[in-house]
């Protein structure tokens, strides 16, 4: 367990997995769970040890605020306009990363899924030259067509996280596809995956982002399961979404 303190001088703790030898400074990839009240917690997966042991690479899975586990409070410092305070609380993490003499601050990736996967391409539109690459996991594109996407019964879950409609209208100042944000996103590649029967995100807005990307000029990597929901289940397409991002952080330098 690792610890860094934000922003508001609030600690926030993670978990890193490191190969068990070190011999030059490792690669990072940052992981953002979804929910956004998830929260990780130490296991072993076979899709995260991977990374660790194929590309030699540190791993930092983050418990930022929003996360459950750390108190009623903690859960709900990221709710409604207090979303870009958990992508802060990121930032402080690249700023701690830079200060560790085995990581390699000049190539950090970061990994999301669902709300993570809209954190992790917030975080790269603030930060731009900090960032080597995205990879986004059936991804919030725009928090409001998410939203209204889903059922009543996860509506009624995400009003207090969300906020009022227009609150998650001004967090679409925060989406990638916000034209200015897109600009931002110029020089760094991006994966994004997504599934035919999402029933939590359009699949249309990931589709519509990998378009508009594309004529950016932007590098990015594209797939879709078609027997796919919302979080991936079938174990082939498991290994081989595993293995193509696995590609995709090969061509970063990984």
């Amino acid at each position: 367990v690792i610890r860094w303190k934000s922003f508001d001088n609030k600690e926030i703790s993670g978990i890193i997995q490191k190969p068990k030898s070190v011999a030059e400074k490792l690669p990072v990839i940052i992981y953002i769970h979804g929910g956004p009240k998830l929260q990780y917690q130490p296991y072993f997966n076979v899709f995260r040890t991977f990374p660790v042991s194929y590309l030699n690479a540190a791993s930092i899975y983050t418990n930022i605020r929003g996360s459950s586990g750390f108190g009623r409070e903690f859960a709900n410092l990221d709710n409604g306009e207090k979303r870009i305070d958990s992508i802060k609380d990121l930032e402080a993490l690249i700023n701690w990363i830079e200060k560790q003499p085995e990581l390699d601050s000049s190539k950090i990736v970061v990994k999301g899924d669902s709300f993570g996967g809209f954190l992790a391409l917030a975080l790269a539109i603030r930060n731009p030259f900090k960032i080597k690459g995205v990879i986004a996991e059936s991804p919030v594109i725009s928090v409001k067509n998410a939203f209204y996407y889903s059922s009543k019964s996860v509506q009624d879950s995400l009003k207090d996280e969300y906020g009022s409609d227009e609150t998650m209208s001004s967090l679409e100042s925060l989406s990638a596809l916000n034209e200015k944000n897109l600009e931002s996103l110029k020089k760094i590649p991006i994966f994004l995956s997504v599934g035919q029967k999402d029933v939590r995100v359009p699949v249309a807005d990931v589709e519509n982002l990998k378009n508009q990307l594309k004529a950016k000029g932007i590098a990015v990597w594209f797939l879709k399961a078609l027997n796919e929901g919302h979080y991936w289940g079938d174990y082939d397409n498991r290994i081989f979404l595993n293995l193509s991002e696995i590609m995709f952080l090969k061509e970063l330098g990984f």
